[in-house]
């Protein structure tokens, strides 16, 4: 099985091999084109997806290049047995000590639009001001291995 985990968060529009459409669609649908290639109907391979539950503020194009990577793994590949993950903002102190900070500021925010923001009536037209609740690395880790081992129901 594989793990895809390539993504990226900032585009780089100087280069196509760094926007989202190279990294968070076209490398998720190349790994799965070739994995769904090899395996058979009978001998189904599992393909676990990193995506997201939320695109960053202004951000729109990196959740939909993420979510039309999906898409295709779910109705193009047959001979796949698809686990899709979407986390938050994934943080962890020894690997991402950078991340410490962000996961505070986006748990904040979440915590807001949780208990305050969902109740009013300009909800649906805020709500993509605010993150999805972070997500630990472990936890991102553990359901993708668990994924691949073909374990996930």
């Amino acid at each position: 099985g594989v793990i895809h985990t390539v993504g990226t968060l900032i585009e780089n529009n100087k280069n196509p091999q760094l926007s989202y459409k190279a990294m968070n669609r076209d490398t998720a649908v190349n790994m799965a084109q070739e994995l769904n290639e090899y395996a058979t109907e009978e001998q189904k391979r599992n393909f676990v997806m990193i995506s997201s539950a939320k695109a960053p503020p202004f951000l729109p194009a990196y959740l939909t290049t993420k979510q039309e990577a999906e898409q295709f793994i779910l109705n193009e590949c047959p001979n796949l047995s698809p686990t899709i993950i979407r986390p938050g903002f994934i943080w962890n102190k020894e690997h991402r000590g950078w991340s410490i900070p962000l996961r505070y500021g986006c748990e904040v925010l979440y915590q807001i639009n949780e208990n305050i923001g969902k109740k009013t009536p300009l909800n649906s037209a805020t709500d993509f001001l605010f993150p999805a609740k972070p997500t630990k690395l472990e936890t991102v880790a553990h359901f993708s291995i668990e994924g691949v081992r073909g374990k996930l129901t």
